[in-house]
């Protein structure tokens, strides 16, 4: 598949299949495509640990009132 040859497609793809879930539980829209490549260059296309910084920036909207 083409995604095989290109890991941070996979990623990327792995990434918003997580946060999109989670984002629908929570009545949010799905993340875009550009806003996932960039938590993702955040963290060198490490998926775990894109979503973890992901995790970290929604508690931090919530503790700051920020959240829509």
């Amino acid at each position: 598949s083409c995604s095989a040859r290109h890991p941070s497609l996979q990623a990327a793809q792995a990434f918003l299949t997580e946060v999109n879930a989670l984002r629908q539980e929570q009545s949010m829209s799905p993340m875009s495509w550009n806003t996932a490549v960039k938590f993702l260059m955040a963290r060198r296309f490490d998926t775990k640990r894109a979503l973890d910084l992901y995790y970290q920036h929604e508690t931090l909207r919530a503790v700051e009132g920020l959240s829509k």
